[in-house]
């Protein structure tokens, strides 16, 4: 009996029905085209579909999907955001509401309606409308159960990267989605191991600041999550529909001087607070409450919040392992924070 033939891109049995059919379905998505609108980039289409199933195939890959039900969450929209980014104009913002609900006409992806709540007519274009009414969406259960292997998964990242976007930034996705796997385990490790200034795997063929950017968005990531996405100094929690946080990672003893990405000399802050922070105008004690400069009353300043928050104790992480490290905080003082 011959060998069966196998597909000349992922090495998988011609035999397999479901594959084949899914594989198809997936290169033939359905886009709007304008070549006024979208760059060449992406081939004059609107990228946001492929760009959402790459999101999805990450978080598969990460094991935060585990079942076959994908939630407008969090990482969802924070990995879409990323992918858009590397493909788009800053000044073009990627709607995830758009493609998670247009997905529903490729004939493999299904919304997931709260009870009660099964028109979706006014909310399909928006985020924060569709979590409104949908609990998520799911592939059809065959196509699900191919998603879960490994191998699969890798053929059709390909397939969407070669199918929808230019040559020239194909690489360039390729290895966004090995940055997002080392991002999640490297920051995974990180709040394992919060006080611990741990070290990163390179991949063999990675570009030269493949580092940096895991250790930039790990960092982020793990100091943000320890936090739960709270300013530390004011309390600020705003998540949007999108997946956007309002707030940052701050190094306490800079990264320049450090060299330490553990969680323990990192801060969550917002915009505002991560302002003052390193400029030297806020601070915190050794008892974790909120320093405030006396520059911050100079004449001509209006410093308002930063003075009623001055001795408040700090919104902290839950786990006492996650605190700032008191040596790093003591660092700041003596070196950033201004007395007067």
């Amino acid at each position: 009996m011959p060998e069966p033939k196998t597909h000349k891109i992922t090495g998988i049995s011609l035999s397999n029905e479901p594959f084949e059919k899914y594989f198809r379905m997936f290169g033939i998505l359905r886009q709007s085209k304008d070549r006024s609108q979208w760059p060449a980039e992406t081939l004059y289409a609107a990228p946001y579909k492929p760009l959402l199933l790459l999101s999805i195939l990450d978080l598969l890959e990460q094991g935060i999907i585990k079942t076959n039900l994908i939630e407008l969450c969090q990482e969802l929209g924070e990995l879409f955001t990323l992918y858009c980014s590397k493909v788009l104009a800053p000044e073009k913002i990627g709607n995830i509401g758009m493609p998670f609900y247009h997905l529903t006409g490729d004939g493999f992806w299904q919304l997931i309606p709260k009870p009660g709540l099964e028109n979706l007519s006014s909310e399909k274009n928006s985020a924060s409308g569709l979590k409104k009414v949908l609990i998520g969406a799911k592939f059809d259960d065959e196509l699900f159960n191919l998603l879960v292997i490994k191998e699969v998964r890798d053929a059709f990242r390909r397939l969407l990267i070669q199918k929808y976007f230019l040559e020239s930034i194909q690489q360039k996705l390729l290895e966004l989605s090995q940055v997002n796997k080392a991002v999640f385990e490297y920051s995974e490790n990180l709040l394992k191991k919060p006080s611990q200034n741990l070290n990163i795997k390179e991949v063999a063929g990675s570009s030269v600041d493949y580092v940096k950017q895991v250790r930039d968005q790990a960092f982020r990531k793990a100091v943000v999550k320890a936090y739960e996405h709270r300013c530390a100094i004011c309390g600020l929690k705003v998540i949007t529909a999108e997946g956007h946080t309002a707030v940052a990672a701050a190094h306490i003893v800079p990264w320049s001087i450090s060299k330490n990405d553990s969680v323990t000399n990192g801060i969550a802050l917002c915009h505002l607070c991560h302002w003052a922070f390193d400029e030297g105008v806020t601070g915190i004690s050794t008892h974790y409450t909120v320093l405030a400069s006396e520059q911050l009353t100079l004449s001509g300043n209006a410093p308002g919040v930063f003075l009623m928050m001055r001795d408040r104790p700090i919104f902290k992480p839950d786990i006492n392992e996650r605190l700032p490290d008191i040596e790093a905080l003591n660092w700041h003082r003596k070196n950033v924070f201004k007395r007067l």
